[in-house]
């Protein structure tokens, strides 16, 4: 209750661009809210830019930094999570090196790990993280 709490809905893969003459305007979406949020939360959203977006993930890790002033949750699908599965189809091959491990990895550079919360009846996992001050 009273908390300062903004849901959004954005396509990442396609942000709204910088619009008007010359761009000049209104300034796109990321550059609007980079560092305006207090907590980022990215609930089954990782697996959906790897695979449909093929975003590395250390682009999409360092976009939540960026997003961030200082928390994020992070919600990790492994790739074989049913739902991971039906996105990567044919190309599942392509995630298979594609571990909790690596994922854990790839945040070093920009948070560091709190918490590690796996998600009853699967194999998902929610990460809170703190952002390393640049």
């Amino acid at each position: 209750e009273g908390l300062d709490i903004l849901p959004m809905v954005m396509d990442l893969g396609r942000p709204s661009p910088a619009l008007g003459w010359e761009n000049g305007e209104e300034v796109s979406f990321l550059e609007r809210t980079a560092g305006r949020f207090d907590m980022v939360f990215a609930l089954a959203l990782v697996h959906h830019l790897l695979v449909r977006e093929r975003v590395p993930m250390k682009h999409i890790i360092a976009h939540f930094a960026r997003q961030t002033t200082r928390w994020a949750i992070i919600e990790w699908v492994p790739p074989e999570d049913p739902q991971f599965l039906r996105l990567s189809g044919p190309n599942r091959r392509l995630y298979e090196a594609l571990t909790a491990e690596v994922f854990e990895a790839s945040l070093v550079e920009d948070f560091r790990l709190e918490r590690r919360l796996g998600i009853t009846g699967g194999a998902r996992v929610l990460y809170l993280l703190e952002r390393l001050r640049s």
